[in-house]
């Protein structure tokens, strides 16, 4: 043939004929056929003219159950390709599966998914089903492309470009997991490549639904229960890819980890040009397959140059026991997007020793990856890694306490063993109960929906990847935070508050440094390294590079900081300046702040961060300025107590704070005053707050509280009372559950000036308004059956002890003990000793923790082991015990020892009211 009349394939280069109107050779071409301007197409022999309406082309290929058609759509101006039942396999089975093959594709509407057009029944032909016509080569064409080592095929199809591939394999796969669907075909010859990248997974006919029914997702949809296909002894699949369950006829056994087999599989063979079992002999590649006689990749052909992360994937996908394969083809897409993206894979840290946590602070015990706290006030447990960069911890957290009031954490980026500087997870329960992350001690995002209890347990994910943190709670994200200005430290740490705080099955996992480096990852380390002057430089070129990006505008932001550590102060202005009118303008007040810093100037840099508080409050950058403000303050308490109080009264001017922030304020002002002039100012600055923040929900409750701490006098509890009810008076502004706490301290305030139906009333509205179970319901339960005691009636104590009995029957909290305490007290005032001491006996068998108490009160043992119950307990609690195991002993006539109590009630209270009139009452009864 002359040379003007071929010319050469788009795709490899091979000659072809000029006059066959394609620009790919034969070998090249697509599996399908396009009859766009190709005229009308030759019918072969035996080929139906139309099915279901739809003009029958040619045909596309054949299976051994069935035949997929060229048709031309009959409503609309397209052609499809449209899937029939061979004659010669025409059965109700057959046909059953046929449509839930149609069904399941056209639920699983993804661009990696064939769509399904049409599905019916034709009088001759049997079922049908239309699809989109797709055009394209399988990716078994190109993998022998590469074998053949064909040049386009090379070029086209590196292992990158094959990755990518496999990469959107899996997210299409991964979808249909999500469905609960299970391919259990997945091979290259089921993958189509379009000439534009796309990428397609088709033939769906073993596609299997699990566990469609009630808790399936939306659109789960069955297969045939009583198919072949799904019974046990029959091998589904194709030999070299099926899973090994699969391959041992066990189909009840496949789940979505069969796929990933699969997946593995061809992952397999794009890094060796092989098949993980190649034998040539289907019953021997099934066999191969059983005994798990697969060559690792890393010892195959081209596999032998596969990178090591490459090789593990596919390890840990072909793995013969499904357990240790990964879960779904989610997690093997995310496997491949990571090293794609350059990132390094997940890994333990390695560490010196058998031991990776050691003891800071407290007492801990090891069983195996689960610490327990002992014991010790803000115990805490050092990792001995040091992970500066990427970072995950996980646990299931378990308090086995008696307290409602407990609190655990988790500290990254910690910069010494007991520094509190760095990120903090603070896991609280009780009222005061939230999940919050803490940038340097300042809360950075809370959810006070979700409140942790004792002996539940909670699955704990905390992701550090970047500039973003990332906390899970029960599989579910409840907290995501991205940091502008990540923290450096490398230290990582858990901590509570006290005894019988379990982190069970504790591990930790981080990543070094990712192939490709963030935009500011060379002057940042160059700026860590002490090398300022280069660091800024590079700054200034990046910023002056990309002048419009968010990137640009942190270096020229960083560039500054630069300038502020070189002592250029006209240079940092003039950085500063440049941020005017952009995205990150809000960075200009915290550069601002740093230069009056480094001049030693504490006053204006504060008041640079109060005006940038103020300008910029739904701002990312705020959380960093109200951080440096309190640190800021810190410095100045450090130097002169007195003028860091005067700056948070200022503050507490201000109406731009956010309420979270106005308590916090508030906080520090009211624990400095207590350095400063102990109770007695505490006393004196609360009420004065109260008598000017009328209408501060944020200022009032903090105060009440303050007061509540810093104990009473007899003058200060009617100002107390009139206080209180101003706060009630705020109505709807009011939160619930602080109205339910105003009205608890309201109540005390009526009892320690012996108004006792006032109390009665207070109380009786808060154990009919509170949610039960609950701490604020259980505390105004017991203190209206304090009440009825005082009045000496135990008929009625029993009667309200009895209110929402069962919400609080499984709770183990020690307001539950103090239920217990007060029921029997009632009992002793009706001479039923008996029946006093088998009441105790008996709620405290199941809560070994409450057995020191119950023997003190029985008389079986002195005092001894009830104070030191209490005093593992919180001041309030603490006291509470003490008192009402005073009425106990009072009614049993033990006289001496209720006093004892009474006094360690009000030592450990500071003079709490209710103790103060409990005991006067007491002494004027004697």
């Amino acid at each position: 043939m002359a040379q003007n009349e071929t010319r050469a394939c788009r795709r490899c280069g091979r000659p072809v004929p000029r006059d066959e109107g394609s620009e790919l050779c034969e070998g090249c071409r697509p599996s399908t056929v396009s009859l766009r301007g190709g005229g009308e197409p030759t019918r072969p022999e035996g080929v139906p003219e139309r099915i279901g309406g739809h003009e029958i082309l040619s045909v596309l290929g054949e299976g051994g159950m069935g035949t997929v058609y060229l048709a031309r759509d009959p409503v609309l101006p397209r052609e499809v390709a449209l899937k029939v039942l061979r004659p010669e396999v025409v059965s109700e089975e057959l046909s059953r599966r046929l449509a839930d093959e149609a069904a399941v594709t056209g639920r699983l509407s993804h661009p990696g998914i064939v769509p399904v057009h049409q599905f019916g029944n034709d009088p001759t032909w049997g079922p049908w089903y239309t699809m989109k016509l797709v055009q394209g080569r399988p990716l078994s064409d190109i993998l022998q492309g590469l074998r053949d080592r064909n040049p386009r095929d090379e070029e086209d199809y590196p292992t990158l470009n094959l990755l990518r591939v496999f990469s959107r394999v899996c997210t299409a796969v991964a979808f249909a997991h999500f469905n609960n669907v299970v391919h259990r075909d997945l091979k290259p010859g089921n993958i189509m490549i379009g000439e534009f990248g796309e990428t397609l997974v088709l033939d769906w006919g073993l596609a299997r639904c699990l566990d469609a029914g009630p808790e399936a997702p939306r659109g789960a949809v069955p297969a045939s229960t009583d198919s072949a296909f799904t019974r046990d002894g029959i091998v589904i699949g194709t030999p070299g890819y099926l899973s090994p369950e699969q391959a041992a006829g066990m189909g009840s056994l496949v789940r979505l980890t069969s796929d990933v087999y699969s997946l593995g599989a061809i992952l397999y063979e794009m890094l060796t040009l092989q098949p993980p079992v190649d034998t040539g002999d289907p019953d021997e590649a099934i066999r191969a397959t059983l005994q798990g006689r697969i060559v690792p990749v890393e010892k195959r052909g081209p596999g032998r140059s596969a990178p090591r992360a490459l090789c593990q994937i596919a390890a840990a996908a072909l793995d013969a026991d499904p357990q240790r394969r990964y879960p779904s083809a989610r997690e093997m897409s995310r496997a491949i997007d990571d090293f794609l993206a350059g990132r390094v894979p997940w890994r333990d840290p390695e560490v010196a020793g058998n031991e990776p946590w050691e003891v800071a602070s407290g007492r801990w015990s090891r069983r195996g990856s689960d610490l327990t706290c002992q014991g010790g006030e803000r115990a805490r447990m050092l990792h001995a890694a040091r992970l500066a960069g990427d970072v995950r911890i996980e646990f299931t957290l378990y308090a086995d306490v008696d307290r409602t009031v407990w609190e655990a954490g988790v500290w990254l980026a910690l910069k010494g063993k007991f520094s509190l500087e760095g990120y903090q997870v603070r896991i609280a329960a009780g009222p005061d109960g939230r999940i919050e992350l803490l940038r340097q001690g300042v809360a950075a995002v809370r959810r006070l929906d979700l409140r942790p209890a004792s002996r539940t347990r909670i699955h704990i994910l905390v992701t550090r990847e970047g500039d973003r943190i990332v906390i899970t709670v029960n599989g579910q994200r409840a907290i995501e935070y991205r940091d502008l200005f990540p923290l450096r430290g490398d230290g990582i740490a858990l901590s509570c508050d006290d005894e019988g705080i379990s982190f069970r099955d504790a591990t930790l996992q981080g990543r070094g440094a990712p192939l490709q480096l963030t935009f500011l990852a060379l002057p940042d380390k160059l700026f860590q390294l002490g090398q300022i002057r280069e660091a800024r430089d590079l700054y200034q070129d990046l910023a002056d590079s990309h002048p419009d990006r968010e990137e640009g505008l942190l270096a020229r932001y960083k560039a500054a900081l630069a300038s502020v550590e070189l002592g250029d102060r006209m240079e940092a202005l003039g950085a500063l300046r440049k941020l005017e009118g952009t995205a990150l303008e809000a960075l200009i007040p915290l550069g601002q702040a740093r230069l009056e810093l480094k001049a030693e100037r504490p006053y204006e840099a504060a008041t640079a961060l109060e005006e940038g508080c103020q300008k910029f409050p739904d701002d990312p950058v705020r959380i960093e300025l109200w951080t440096l403000l309190l640190e800021t303050i810190d410095g100045v308490e450090r130097a002169a107590q007195d003028r860091a109080a005067a700056m948070y009264q200022e503050l507490l001017r201000e109406r731009w704070l956010e309420p979270a922030e106005t308590a916090q304020v508030c906080a520090e002002f009211l624990r400095i005053s207590a350095a400063l002039g102990g109770p007695a100012r505490v006393r004196d600055e609360a009420m004065r707050l109260l008598a000017r923040e009328k209408f501060g929900v944020e200022v009032r409750m903090e105060c009440h509280a303050a007061l509540a701490r810093a104990g009473m006098t007899s003058d200060l509890i009617a100002r107390c009372r009139e206080a209180l009810q101003e706060t009630l008076a705020l109505g709807l502004n009011l939160p619930a559950r602080d109205r339910w706490l105003t009205m608890l301290r309201l109540a005390e305030c009526e009892m320690a000036i012996g108004d006792l139906r006032a109390a009665k009333q207070t109380l009786s509205v808060v154990f009919g308004g509170a949610t039960h179970p609950s701490n604020e319901g259980a505390w105004a339960r017991n203190w209206l059956a304090l009440t009825a005691l005082l009045e000496n009636n135990p008929a009625q104590i029993l009667e309200i002890l009895d209110g929402e009995a069962q919400a609080y029957a499984s709770t183990r909290s020690l307001q539950e003990l103090f239920r217990t305490i007060l029921a029997s007290a009632a009992h002793l005032l009706m001479r039923q000793d008996e029946k006093a001491v088998e009441r105790l006996a008996l709620a405290t068998a199941s809560v070994p923790e409450w057995q020191p108490v119950a023997a003190v009160l029985i008389g079986q043992e002195p005092l001894a082991p009830l104070l030191e119950f209490a005093g593992r307990q919180s001041p309030n609690l603490a006291a509470e015990l003490y008192l009402l195991s005073a009425e106990y002993l009072t009614a049993k006539r033990l006289v001496s020892q209720a006093t004892q109590l009474r006094a360690r009630a009000i030592q450990v209270s500071a003079g709490r009211a209710l103790a103060l009139w409990l005991v006067s009452r007491r002494s004027l009864a004697r």
